[in-house]
Parts: C-alpha cells; structure tokens; sequence
C-alpha cells in the first residue's frame, strides 16, 4: 500500500466515525456529538455457581457489584453523557 493511500484512507475513517475533538483540546478530552441520547448500563456478573444480571444500571451500581463475581461485564450503550464515560473510564 502507498503512504498517500494509507494517510486518506486514516483521515476517511476519523471523519467517518466522527473522532474529531478541537484542535489544541488536552489529551483524553472527551467530546459527545449533539443529539446523542443518555447512555443505557447493563451489568452481568458471573462464576462457576451464580449470575447477576441487571439492566438500566447506574455508575453507583458497577461499583457495588465489582468483585462480587468473578466475571463482571460492562455494556453500554450510547455516548450521550461525559461524566458517565468519565466515570466508567
């Protein structure tokens, strides 16, 4: 492959998935994209003998049910609040 088409094909995919934060914004800024809707929290937690699954969570709740399973599985869905994404990290 080309450098040139390499750097196009990289700029195409940045814009299509719009990554775009402003110029000169600090590292690990975080920018949501006007329209999104509030992100939805599913936790599933499991081991060898019981499983926990609970949907429309909070922040507070993965925290009360981390380490409580061996497994724990974060799923969520929509971008549309930074504190959320801040806080899950």
């Amino acid at each position: 492959m080309s450098p040139s088409k390499h750097k196009s094909d990289a700029s195409m995919s940045m814009k299509r998935f719009g990554h775009s934060v402003s110029r000169g914004a600090q590292p690990g800024s975080i920018k949501i994209p006007q329209g999104s809707l509030t992100p939805q929290i599913r936790i599933t937690c499991y081991g060898p003998d019981d499983a926990i699954d609970r949907e429309h969570c909070d922040v507070g709740q993965i925290q009360d049910l981390r380490g409580q399973q061996p497994v724990t599985w974060i799923d969520i869905v929509r971008i549309g609040d930074s504190d959320v994404i801040e806080q899950v990290g």
